[in-house]
């Protein structure tokens, strides 16, 4: 009988409680580079982040020491890297699926490539430090954020969240020459 006390006491503290999940930096590692078999998937999931932006040209630039892919898709906008980019494991992709209009979403398109909110850690196999730099069709501005990953490694007992990052608002892309001539948006691993 005692222990069926002890189980009542406990329960009826915990209904009094409440939790939360929270993530782990460890999630990134998870996602990104244990996920991801080989440097040719990564770089398959960026160029299918370039097909679902509605690109119609994606570069890719291999550097001494980076990897650059380049698209002319519809860029995004703070909201957009606020609400998309940097909220894991949401796809914006799978709410337009559901959505009545979604044939005008994805114009001539049948599907896209990717819905599962992850692509952008695919990087993560390719460097230590991501740059994005895009620019919506409708701006005039480019929106930067800078990742450096490794932060990321350095204690699994840290939250997710402790790693936020300030987007930089620049005048124009930082592109190696091969790539300057070009309207784009990008992703480098480094």
């Amino acid at each position: 009988m005692a222990s069926d006390t002890s189980v009542t006491k406990s329960k009826k503290a915990t209904d009094k409680q409440q939790l939360t999940f929270d993530v782990s930096t460890g999630l990134k590692r998870v996602l990104g580079s244990e996920l991801i078999t080989d440097d040719e998937v990564a770089i398959f999931e960026l160029v299918k982040n370039s097909f679902d932006a509605g690109a119609d040209k994606v570069h890719i630039f291999f550097g001494d020491s980076n990897v650059i892919v380049a698209d002319n898709g519809r860029g995004m906008s703070y909201d957009d890297i606020n609400e998309k980019v940097a909220f894991v494991a949401y796809s914006s992709k799978r709410d337009a699926k559901r959505g009545k209009d979604f044939r005008n979403i994805v114009a001539e398109r049948s599907h896209y490539a990717g819905s599962k909110g992850i692509g952008r850690f695919s990087s993560d196999r390719l460097g230590s430090q991501i740059i994005l730099q895009t620019r919506p069709k409708k701006e005039g501005n480019v929106h930067r954020l800078d990742v450096n990953w490794s932060l990321f490694d350095r204690n699994d007992r840290e939250h997710f969240r402790r790693h936020s990052r300030r987007l930089h608002v620049n005048k124009s892309f930082e592109l190696p020459k091969e790539l300057q001539k070009l309207r784009i948006s990008c992703i480098a691993a480094q």
